[in-house]
């Protein structure tokens, strides 16, 4: 209880006792101090309710926190199972990477980088660097992906 609560209440009963001999203030300041403890327990019950939906809130929350994180591992995990495949690039010279390059950008307008990566097993490194220099010459135009 707070110290106002406190003092309001001893004030009260200071007064109860000022009109032991006068029974109709007497009867009202004990209405007034009834009125006061109802309207504090209401207060209180109110604060209690608050306390109760904030637990249940919380709870929830935690409750669908940890399904996330469930998820989450159960993802890493799977993922983590995918066996890993190497993929080993062609090699051969700048110069025939660049006409295969072209050609395939040729035959697949519009196409992307990686599509020409996996198409034709080259290096990326390689394909990116090639695709610069032509861009920069003008023979091709690189866009964003959608």
């Amino acid at each position: 209880m707070c110290d106002n609560s406190k003092l309001e209440i001893r004030a009260i009963i200071e007064e109860l006792k000022k009109t032991e001999e006068e029974p109709v203030k007497r009867k009202e300041l004990n209405v007034l101090f009834r009125d006061y403890v109802l309207l504090r327990y209401n207060e209180l019950s109110y604060i209690i309710n608050q306390i109760h939906d904030l637990r249940h809130e919380f709870y929830e929350s935690i409750r669908e926190l940890l399904e996330r994180i469930d998820r989450i591992e159960r993802k890493i995990a799977e993922h983590e199972k995918r066996e890993i495949v190497e993929v080993e690039f062609r090699r051969i010279p700048k110069d025939e990477a660049k006409k295969l390059i072209k050609e395939y950008i040729k035959n697949n307008p519009g196409c992307f980088t990686s599509e020409i990566i996996e198409a034709l097993h080259l290096d990326p490194k390689l394909v990116i660097e090639i695709l610069h220099e032509l861009e920069e010459k003008g023979e091709v135009l690189s866009r964003e992906p959608e």
